[in-house]
């Protein structure tokens, strides 16, 4: 095996997937296309990839970015495919920044709950408060405490499906 032929093939599992989208449902892949589409896919990645990387060192940066990716793109002549995917890099993008956004909120609110517990109590609160009061308080924190918990997990939960699904979307032409 040569050098070149290192990592060149990408899983056939997602290559299927793929193919079977876009072929009628009476049309059969045989194992060997499956293979050639994987080792074709890999060999314009690593084309485009070069590309990219020539653009990349032209700005005299050592990180390929999405921009240059897209300028490879259309230096190669798939000028087609370009709207697209801007219109995809906008939307990860956008996704990113939601994702990045509820982890910021999640942390300065576990930083404020953290604070709150370290400033000292007021003469008032260090007034013995009566049991039935206490254990109202008590239902009342515990149930506030736990609905923001689910809510916090819900919002998270969304957010990382939507990249999930923005990850594994095959793009269209």
């Amino acid at each position: 095996m040569s050098k070149a032929d290192i990592g060149l093939e990408l899983p056939l599992a997602p290559i299927s997937r793929l193919a079977k989208n876009e072929l009628p449902d009476n049309i059969q892949i045989s194992k060997e296309v499956k293979a050639s589409f994987a080792k074709s896919a890999g060999v314009f990645i690593l084309y485009l990839t070069n590309q990219a990387n020539q653009f990349c060192q032209k700005a005299k940066r050592s990180t390929i970015s999405a921009d240059d990716v897209l300028a490879a793109v259309q230096e190669l002549e798939f000028d087609e495919f370009l709207p697209e995917l801007q219109d995809y890099l906008a939307v990860y993008r956008e996704s990113a920044q939601k994702k990045k956004e509820l982890k910021q909120n999640k942390n300065k609110a576990e930083e404020e709950a953290k604070s709150s517990n370290d400033v000292p109590p007021t003469k008032k609160q260090r007034k013995a408060p009566s049991k039935k009061a206490e254990s109202k308080e008590k239902g009342k924190d515990k149930a506030s405490s736990s609905e923001e918990a689910k809510d916090s997990a819900k919002e998270n939960e969304a957010a990382e499906q939507e990249v999930e699904i923005l990850e594994a979307a095959p793009m269209d032409e």
